[in-house]
């Protein structure tokens, strides 16, 4: 389920709103949310339209190298301030 950008801090502890005034590169999006965190030893990058069950971050945590063994996540997203996708 996606949460809209003002009510996610209602859900976590930590959340990072990376604001974009002109569209950066796919690369230069990864960067820019991994950029966030740089001491995290490792990070997830997923579209806005990605729905994750109940206690599948946790379990993606616990695999990557027991990374939520304190029981966090830690959440940065992009937000873009320009229309994407050429629709009308």
């Amino acid at each position: 389920m996606w949460y809209e950008l003002e009510h996610l801090k209602d859900y976590a502890e930590n959340v990072v709103i990376i604001t974009c005034t002109d569209p950066p590169s796919v690369a230069e999006g990864w960067n820019a949310v991994f950029q966030a965190f740089p001491d995290e030893p490792w990070g997830v990058y997923c579209a806005r339209d990605t729905a994750w069950m109940p206690g599948s971050l946790q379990k993606l945590a616990g695999h990557m190298w027991g990374g939520a063994g304190n029981g966090s996540i830690e959440l940065a997203l992009m937000n873009w301030t320009f229309k994407i996708g050429g629709g009308p």
